[in-house]
């Protein structure tokens, strides 16, 4: 009977622990969570915008000016990434539907300001900011 009671017990602790710990990445998370937007800035130029979602996931899109040989035009990159625990996003960008190279990024949020920079295999690089809206 000791025993049992031992095990449901223990068994009791495990479970409050695990579900607190689970609650707690939520927690984390909340001062990043929110919709942000910002500029790009470097070899390439145009603006970007992104939602960090309760568990850190980042997602969005920027949209830049590229001379492909028939003159500007706008290129539009989808986002996606992860926010840690202390802030810094790190993801990738890349282009809907064709074949082109994607955009690395990192930043640090802090606060409601993001600061960051990006670089493309190519060597195309430059930096980003922005503020959450």
């Amino acid at each position: 009977m000791n025993k049992k009671r031992l095990s449901l017990i223990i068994g009791l602790l495990v479970l409050v622990t695990f579900t607190l710990s689970l609650a707690g990445c939520d927690i984390v998370y909340k001062a990043y969570r929110g919709d942000y937007e910002g500029g790009i800035t470097g070899d390439l130029v145009g603006t970007w915008s992104g939602k960090v979602g309760k568990k850190g996931a980042f997602s969005g899109t920027c949209k830049v000016t590229v001379d492909e040989g028939t003159g500007p035009i706008t290129a539009e990159y989808s986002m996606t990434g992860e926010v840690s625990k202390t802030g810094k996003l790190k993801g990738s960008a890349t282009r809907t539907g064709t074949l082109y190279t994607k955009i690395e990024f990192e930043a640090q949020i802090t606060g409601i300001i993001v600061t960051g920079t990006w670089k493309m295999p190519e060597g195309a690089q430059g930096t980003f900011t922005g503020k959450k809206k």
